[in-house]
């Protein structure tokens, strides 16, 4: 986290209610991890992608839907 921190194109955003709010809707939505419902918020509020090192199997089925709404990268697709 620390070299995160210090790097000049990474810039460090602090999050509200407003985020648990965005993620509790990611979740009713879509019933996905909540650790992957956060990362989805967070692109949306702080208008990000939200990077995935893979496509995690449970969201493989909702994935179009997930995209039409939330910007996402997944690393998979630059190996």
């Amino acid at each position: 986290m620390e070299w995160l921190y210090r790097l000049s194109t990474v810039a460090i955003k602090v999050a509200d209610l407003s985020l648990a709010i965005e993620a509790s809707k990611v979740k009713l939505k879509y019933d996905i991890a909540l650790t992957d419902c956060y990362v989805l918020a967070l692109a949306k509020i702080f208008k990000g992608k939200a990077v995935f090192r893979k496509r995690e199997k449970e969201m493989q089925s909702k994935l179009p839907n997930i995209e039409k709404e939330y910007p996402i990268i997944s690393l998979e697709d630059y190996t």
